[in-house]
């Protein structure tokens, strides 16, 4: 699997290791535990569904210190309860929970009562200081100059409630 960053990544020593394999096959979790042995990291941090359950299967017993970010106050999961046994399962594995807002943490606080010590709020990633000043001009753009500009970064989905954004 070659990609726009793969050589970025090597110049700065960074290793890529590509499982290939299919987003629900358990195979993925045994090649996955067989880097783990080979590589032996500190710590793994993962991000969305399958990856949270999918590392937690292939480390254990592997004494690697685990961290997951939950990105959403709405899943799949979260909404149907005959699985709850299986994320207080998981989550237990976890050393610690990001969430990345409030929302996100409070929704898992109350998901997961037990685990609330572990979950922990780290905002944006991007210190939006930054761009405070940026703008992008209407000659750029090739619009006229009393045309409003609204400019979102995120997937088309309901979770990410574009509406809002368009009526404000």
């Amino acid at each position: 699997c070659n990609n726009i960053y793969d050589s970025y990544l090597a110049g700065i020593g960074v290793k890529v290791i590509y499982l290939n394999s299919k987003k629900y096959s358990l195979k993925t979790i045994l090649k996955l535990r067989c880097s783990l042995k080979t590589i032996t990291p500190d710590i793994i941090h993962s991000h969305l569904f399958p990856s949270l359950y999918y590392v937690v299967l292939a480390s254990l017993g592997l004494n690697i210190k685990l961290v997951t970010t939950e990105h959403s106050t709405s899943n799949s999961r979260l909404r149907n309860n005959k699985f709850k046994w299986i994320e207080k399962f998981i989550y237990s594995y976890y050393d610690r929970v990001v969430a990345i807002s409030d929302g996100v943490k409070d929704v898992y606080s109350s998901y997961l009562p037990s685990y609330r010590q572990k979950i922990i709020k780290i905002e944006n990633g991007v210190d939006l200081k930054l761009f405070k000043d940026y703008k992008l001009s209407s000659d750029y753009l090739g619009v006229d100059e009393d045309i409003f500009i609204i400019t979102m970064v995120a997937r088309f989905s309901s979770a990410k409630d574009q509406n809002t954004l368009v009526r404000s």
